[in-house]
């Protein structure tokens, strides 16, 4: 049986270990320091955590009283795990490049100096709204989003508000720009 706990803890490894991978891609792909890596994994844990917390209010899959527990042997991260963690991670890292690409193609398109901290920017937006959506994925290894129900879960959608709410004032207000390198064209 997968409890709320079992998968808060899924959920955080996922999570955990996605963000890491794909810090490290940007940052190598990027040219920065593991400084920046280990300040913009900080980043967007503060805004992945609470979505996480939601998890372990989860219901929990429709059939779970029908199945047998699991064995007690099995790995936390099983098969399944590792692959479904692989596929969203490198689908997040192609969507966060792809959008580091295009902050720098847009300042060019406007005739302007490119500027990597847009770039970045675009970057950190891109992975930080992935995630949230990637949190909705969670719930069961099972069945899909739309048979479990998109907002069965309150906490998730407060978790999710939340954290866009924590988005929003390091991207657009200018007193918190230059501590959170971020820059809104």
């Amino acid at each position: 049986m997968e409890t709320g706990s079992l998968t808060f803890s899924r959920a955080m490894i996922d999570k955990t270990m996605g963000l890491f991978m794909i810090a490290v891609a940007l940052g190598v792909a990027m040219g920065i320091t593991g400084t920046d890596v280990t300040k913009q994994t900080a980043d967007m844990v503060l805004t992945d955590g609470a979505p996480a917390l939601a998890l372990g209010m989860e219901k929990g899959d429709p059939d779970i009283m029908d199945r047998p527990p699991r064995p007690p042997q099995e790995p936390v991260i099983n098969r399944e795990m590792l692959i479904g963690t692989t596929v969203q991670t490198v689908a997040n890292t192609l969507a966060v490049l792809i959008a580091y690409w295009r902050g720098m193609m847009w300042e060019a398109e406007q005739g302007m100096a490119a500027n990597v901290v847009t770039a970045e920017t675009m970057a950190f937006v891109t992975l930080v709204l992935s995630e949230l959506f990637r949190a909705y994925t969670s719930p069961s290894e099972r069945y899909l989003l739309f048979k479990l129900g998109v907002f069965t879960n309150k906490y998730m959608q407060y978790a999710v508000g939340f954290s866009i709410l924590l988005l929003l004032p390091v991207v657009y207000i200018s007193a918190l720009q230059p501590i959170f390198g971020t820059r809104c064209p």
